[in-house]
């Protein structure tokens, strides 16, 4: 069970961040070298033969030494918060890391399961080996989890308007309990954080599945990452049969095409733009387009006006003809 006490201070305190590409790589390799879930099954397919078409094989079994997905805790440095920002911004970070965190970090994780011996001379300040860290993990985001970035994504940005809209622990998704001042959940094992008046910052995931996973360090700014609910389409499509992303910007150009993926699950003009992170005036604009070829269908509910793919671009984004 994980115990997370609130102070006052901390109630005000509670921001929930968008997609983490450095998050969604750790937890995305968790599905890929283990039995998994049947909810990752499609992908892991896809990941499987793109570990072994790439020769990444290198890059998964250093990054699965340090973060094992059956591991109690994994070093927080691999997952840095500026990773928030953007896969460069967290690289930067990474690779910046001080010696004294990674020393920090390393000896609380051999304190629940042995380390590889590589990570004494990592703890040492071997900057080579930090920056191969860097590099592995920057090798299996481009190489497993960037081709179904943008589904990733507009997921966890979904979430994260969701739960963002309320901000208060009696408002967080229900994978919580609260019961003032502890907010709950399952857990691998007993672990309390106190918050101490640091609040919290919540990163939903894609990859994450079923309980969170907290900071080893406590020392540091509180995070929890949770798993988001997936949609069961996504489970029987899988994005195995999605035409790549890359052939679809070289078709469509690629924030066109972002857009198409993005009406995957349908959506007003805002939201696309919020899921995509491109301004109201571009998404609408994209839209249209997208509506005057046939890709795309628009139809007034309520007050709003809601935009989903037509069964031809089902099928360019499926990447196979519409059923007849």
């Amino acid at each position: 069970m994980l115990r997370v006490f609130f102070t006052e201070r901390d109630l005000s305190r509670v921001q929930v961040l968008g997609p983490d590409p450095l998050w969604e790589t750790v937890l995305g390799l968790h599905q890929l070298t283990s039995a998994g879930e049947p909810a990752f099954a499609a992908w892991r397919r896809q990941a499987l033969e793109a570990v072994a078409e790439q020769k990444l094989q290198a890059a998964v079994r250093l990054l699965h030494e340090l973060a094992p997905h059956d591991a109690r805790h994994f070093p927080d440095f691999i997952t840095p918060f500026a990773g928030a920002q953007g896969l460069r911004p967290g690289l930067a970070a990474l690779r910046s890391t001080p010696t004294s965190q990674i020393a920090k970090e390393l000896a609380l994780t051999a304190t629940t399961r042995p380390l590889p011996a590589w990570c004494r001379s990592l703890a040492a300040g071997n900057r080579r080996l930090l920056g191969q860290t860097a590099d592995a993990l920057e090798a299996v985001f481009e190489g497993v989890v960037a081709p179904a970035w943008d589904v990733v994504s507009c997921h966890i940005q979904d979430e994260r308007a969701h739960a963002g809209a309320r901000r208060d622990p009696a408002g967080l998704p229900s994978v919580f309990r609260w019961s003032p001042p502890v907010l709950h959940a399952d857990f691998p094992f007993a672990h309390d954080i106190h918050l101490a008046g640091r609040g919290l910052t919540l990163i939903p995931s894609y990859f994450c599945h079923r309980t969170p996973v907290a900071l080893i360090d406590q020392d540091l700014p509180p995070v929890l990452v949770y798993p988001i609910d997936h949609d069961p389409l996504w489970t029987l499509s899988g994005t195995h049969r999605r035409t790549e992303p890359v052939a679809l910007g070289a078709l469509l150009g690629r924030t066109r095409a972002r857009v198409l993926t993005a009406l995957g699950r349908p959506a007003t003009t805002t939201e696309v733009a919020g899921r995509l992170g491109v301004a109201v005036s571009s998404a609408s604009e994209h839209v249209k387009v997208l509506r005057d070829t046939g890709l795309a269908t628009s139809r007034r509910t309520g007050g709003a006006v809601v935009h989903a793919l037509t069964p031809l671009g089902e099928a360019l984004l499926a990447g196979e003809l519409p059923d007849r």
